[in-house]
């Protein structure tokens, strides 16, 4: 039987509707520029073209606007990625690992080539690293402020089980792990909490990370805040912990970061708990701390990035927090304890330098996951230029003193470096970059401490001049190179290095930034005493030998 003409044309409209539809839904979405789910900004609707150049880019820039824009597109993309999830267990995307049991890890920011083993620091890092944490410890006891340094474990390090197996199989070293291991050899620097050690140890007990979330939630968080406690104790014993509340709460239909990097936020769910304490104060709301831009280091501080301030008036201390994003799991447990408290987590230590300066609080608390670890510990040169001035006075007597008497037995220069005795000491010309002269130690022993170097001289105008010391193998090759800017004012100076871990065949680098001269008045290196380290008892170090070829 044949069917009625108004049939076919009926399908043939609700087919024509139903390819319309996505296109129809479009339009209203155009204007629209960052994806709510996708959390990514969406290409843009192209302009007309005017050309032959812009009509010849029209099409793909106008596929490409509705690739992101059509009708439907997050439903669809939704279905498709919990399809893959649920079904196939595969990551939908390439920034999140689907563990097992409902646990998802981030896989950005070098977190899962760290699990890896693929970030290994040598020992001159390490020590450089540990020195680091000393030096502002030092410097922060010179203002009667306490430090305290918080490494954090990445969700990995403590949830490995859920981890794929191949992943688990070729499990290394990670960054967190060599750097607290160095720290609990060298026994120098002692002020930091190894908070992997403590999460392992305790996931037995309680949840302590999200399954759907990179952080940690708030039962992981409350058990580092007690050993923050634990620690502030040994030096303000009136700081006590907070209680819990009667009756645990929980957060149902929990959709974390990950949930929300993968598109399935409120579709992949957990229970988390919730935060538990008993308050015992109003610290009232965080609200921008607007006094930092009072400093001249901060005055176009951008109003977005200033960092947030609360406290309890009754309580008497104050406090600084350098922290990254788990770090506001723990402020809520924080705020409680000081008058005051800054938490800063738009810069890093050195940056935050002069704001401790101007408000010399209590203590400083330094947070940092171990994925963004390297940025917790960078060298800080300027810092140690305060420190080393009093450590190099406080050290032996000098291995080594090179000036116009007695350098053509020490010193060695480059093609580009001509250096001319003068009545004010040795006037080293350089020609340009890669202009230098070097100073070769060479008696056969590694020194038991650092080394420390200080050099005066005179310099016409202000200039950037760059310490180095590299060690070379047996065919000359480089085998490694620290280098480090020291800027030299008009007049005369005074510039320190240390030398961590210094090799019997270390050779160090005195550069120029580019042409210009600087006239030595003296090269001296000392061997730092025990006492100015706080730890341990130095070999003489005494003996230091130029090499012929080059000068």
């Amino acid at each position: 039987m044949n069917r009625p003409f108004r049939y076919e044309v009926f399908v043939s409209l609700l087919f024509v509707v139903v390819l319309l539809l996505p296109l129809l839904f479009s339009v209203p979405d155009r204007n629209v520029a960052v994806s709510a789910v996708e959390k990514r900004k969406l290409a843009e609707f192209p302009d007309f073209p005017r050309s032959a150049v812009t009509l010849k880019s029209f099409p793909k820039a106008f596929e490409a606007w509705y690739e992101d824009h059509f009708g439907f597109r997050e439903a669809i993309v939704r279905a498709h990625n919990y399809t893959l999830l649920k079904i196939f267990g595969i990551s939908p995307h390439d920034m999140v690992v689907a563990g097992s049991d409902g646990w998802y890890f981030f896989n950005a920011d070098g977190a899962i080539s760290d699990y890896l083993g693929r970030v290994r620091y040598n020992r001159k890092q390490l020590e450089r690293i540990a020195w680091t944490l000393q030096n502002r410890s030092e410097w922060l006891r010179s203002l009667g402020i306490r430090y305290l340094y918080l490494p954090i474990p990445n969700k990995e390090a403590v949830y490995e089980e859920h981890l794929p197996l191949i992943l688990r199989k070729n499990k290394g070293y990670d960054s967190y792990s060599q750097i607290v291991d160095h720290l609990r050899a060298g026994g120098r620097f002692t002020d930091f909490i190894d908070t992997k050690e403590l999460l392992v140890r305790k996931k037995n007990e309680a949840q302590l990370y999200f399954r759907t979330d990179s952080h940690w939630n708030y039962d992981g968080s409350g058990l580092v805040y007690r050993a923050i406690v634990s620690r502030l104790q040994q030096w303000f014993p009136d700081i006590r912990p907070l209680g819990q509340k009667d009756g645990k709460k929980w957060e149902q239909g929990f959709s974390g970061d990950l949930a929300v990097l993968i598109n399935l936020g409120g579709l992949v769910t957990e229970t988390a708990p919730a935060l538990n304490i008993l308050e015992e104060c109003d610290a009232g709301a965080l609200q921008p701390w607007t006094r930092l831009t009072e400093l001249p280091e901060y005055a176009s501080f951008p109003a977005h990035r200033l960092p947030v301030a609360n406290g309890c008036r009754e309580k008497r201390r104050k406090a600084i927090v350098i922290h990254d994003s788990f770090g506001l799991f723990l402020r809520p447990y924080l705020s409680q304890h000081f008058a005051a408290v800054v938490y800063v987590n738009t810069m890093n230590f050195e940056d935050a330098r002069p704001l401790i300066e101007r408000e010399r609080p209590d203590v400083v608390l330094d947070l940092r996951v171990a994925r963004s670890i390297d940025r917790s510990v960078l060298p800080d040169p300027e810092l140690e230029q305060r420190l080393l001035p009093e450590k190099f006075a406080a050290s032996g007597p000098a291995a080594i003193r090179i000036d116009q008497s007695n350098w053509q037995d020490f010193l060695y220069k480059s093609r580009k470096t001509a250096i001319r005795e003068t009545a004010r000491g040795l006037e080293l010309s350089f020609a340009g970059p890669g202009a230098s002269v070097h100073l070769q130690f060479n008696n056969g022993r590694q020194p038991a401490t650092p080394l420390l170097v200080r050099i005066q001289g005179t310099s016409k105008e202000r200039q950037t001049m760059s310490l180095c010391s590299h060690l070379r193998g047996s065919r000359g090759e480089l085998q490694r190179q620290v280098c480090e800017e020291r800027k030299v004012q008009e007049g005369a100076n005074q510039v320190f290095l240390r030398l961590y871990d210094p090799q019997p065949e270390e050779i160090l680098e005195l550069a120029a930034g580019g042409a210009g001269s600087f006239t030595l008045h003296s090269l001296e290196v000392r061997q730092e005493s025990a006492s100015s380290q706080g730890s341990g008892m130095g070999t003489d170090f005494s003996t230091v030998q130029g090499e012929e070829a080059g000068r």
